[in-house]
């Protein structure tokens, strides 16, 4: 731990200690979002999360802008993906509003207020869809939430009429490559390029879905 971090540690913990409900509730109801938002990324890095805490739900007015940032975060934390992954992230998303989510939905998972995940599909054809989008933190991993939010994009699909469902991602991202398998997703073509500031090998999945 950097001796910055250690100092910002103490000051936090310090200041904790003297937080209370009454001079929270003293605050605007933006600044109290603000204050419980933090508060429940800080109990759930802490304490952990409980699945029967979060629920599935579409997206929000400004929520894919966190959709995004996360994305960023923990691409580049977990495999090293530079800026440019950004770029490729918002304008798929800006298309997708542009078409005000006519063509598809997003997904979050809502912990106590608080984005933690996310699934999306958005139509392409008639009857062919892309699954997009779809992250989890990692202290939601290993819970069962993954599966859930598979099934809540594939339950649209299925209830739009839709015949197929695509997905692009990479071969480091083994987690997510086992769960598209346990989906009774096949792997249809592999691209190796440099892309995102490394070196991979892009995937696409595909899955016919029943009549």
């Amino acid at each position: 731990m950097s001796t910055l971090h250690s100092d910002q540690i103490r000051e936090f913990c310090k200041f904790s200690s003297q937080l209370t409900r009454e001079n929270v509730e003293r605050l605007d109801m933006v600044d109290q979002d603000d204050i419980v938002s933090s508060m429940v990324v800080i109990m759930s890095l802490v304490k952990g999360v409980r699945p029967s805490d979060m629920v599935i739900r579409p997206y929000r007015s400004g929520e894919l802008g966190i959709i995004a940032h996360r994305h960023c975060v923990i691409y580049r934390n977990e495999y090293g993906f530079d800026d440019t992954f950004e770029s490729y992230l918002l304008d798929g998303m800006s298309k997708f509003l542009c078409d005000c989510g006519k063509k598809g939905n997003v997904w979050v998972v809502d912990y106590w207020g608080h984005v933690m995940g996310s699934i999306a599909i958005v139509e392409t054809e008639a009857d062919a869809a892309q699954l997009r989008w779809f992250y989890l933190e990692p202290v939601c991993r290993g819970l069962g939430i993954g599966r859930t939010l598979m099934e809540a994009a594939l339950d649209y699909c299925t209830g739009r009429g839709l015949k197929r469902v695509f997905l692009w991602t990479v071969k480091e991202l083994e987690d997510a490559r086992h769960l598209y398998e346990k989906f009774d997703f096949t792997l249809t073509e592999t691209k190796e390029h440099s892309l995102w500031g490394q070196d991979i090998v892009e995937e696409r999945w595909d899955l016919e879905l029943s009549s």
